[in-house]
Order: structure tokens, then C-alpha cells, then sequence
């Protein structure tokens, strides 16, 4: 796809693997709405533990980056997020997020560090310039 970036459809790219998921554009609005709001309920926490080595695959070595994601899973599977996804499978129910949610100045502060580094070392980020984190 990147030495001959033929152009194709939607449908295309979700058998390709490329998007999760293709809606009618009637309805996009409303699925951006589902999907955010599914996101938002979901482990913030876990998401974020998803994403910080992602990020860093970019700039790190291998075995750091396998080093790291070992670390992640240790904290994820001992976290009140992890206990409480194994109580609801149990319970067959849905799971409610129990992670952290702190949005303190300092760990704004953290993220935007974390963003300006990035930005820095140029990685392309999830946000654009002047929202959030």
C-alpha cells in the first residue's frame, strides 16, 4: 500500500483491517456518540497502558519495548479494573470501570510532557494541536 497507494472504499479498508468498523454516513453522528460514550465508560486506565507503548515503540528497542509491555501487563492484570472484568465474566454481566480517573492538574501536566516529547521526537499523535490531553 505504500509503494502504490491505490485509492479504495470504505468497505475495502474494513476487509483490509485498516478501520474497526464502516457506517453509512447517515449515521455517523450517532455511532461517534455510541463509540464515545463506550470509551468513556470503559478502563481509562488500561487504555492508556495500551497506548504509552505503542508511543514509545517509535523510539525504543525491542527489548525495551517487550520490557515495557511486560511491566504493563503485570500492573494491568493486578488492577481493580482486571478483578473486576473477571467478577463480571463470572457474573455475566457487563463490567464497570474501576481505574483511576484522575484528571489533577499534575497529571495534565504529565500527559502534555509526555505529548511535547512526542510531538518533539516527531511522532504522530491522536490529537491535534490545541485539545486535550
Amino acid at each position: 500500500m505504500l509503494l502504490l497507494p491505490e485509492v479504495f472504499d470504505a468497505a475495502t479498508a474494513e476487509r483490509f483491517g485498516l478501520v474497526n468498523f464502516v457506517v453509512p454516513k447517515e449515521d455517523f453522528d450517532v455511532e461517534v456518540v455510541k463509540l464515545t460514550k463506550r470509551l468513556l465508560e470503559g478502563p481509562s486506565h488500561a487504555y492508556a497502558a495500551v497506548k504509552k507503548p505503542t508511543y514509545q515503540s517509535l523510539a525504543t528497542s525491542f527489548a525495551d519495548q517487550l520490557d515495557g509491555e511486560r511491566r504493563a501487563m503485570v500492573e494491568m492484570s493486578t488492577g481493580k479494573d482486571f478483578q473486576e472484568g473477571v467478577k463480571a465474566f463470572v457474573e455475566k454481566r457487563a463490567p464497570v470501570s474501576q481505574g483511576p480517573t484522575d484528571r489533577s492538574a499534575a497529571t495534565i501536566a504529565r500527559a502534555r510532557r509526555r505529548r511535547d516529547t512526542l510531538a518533539a521526537a516527531d511522532v504522530m499523535l491522536p490529537w491535534s494541536e490545541g485539545t486535550s490531553p
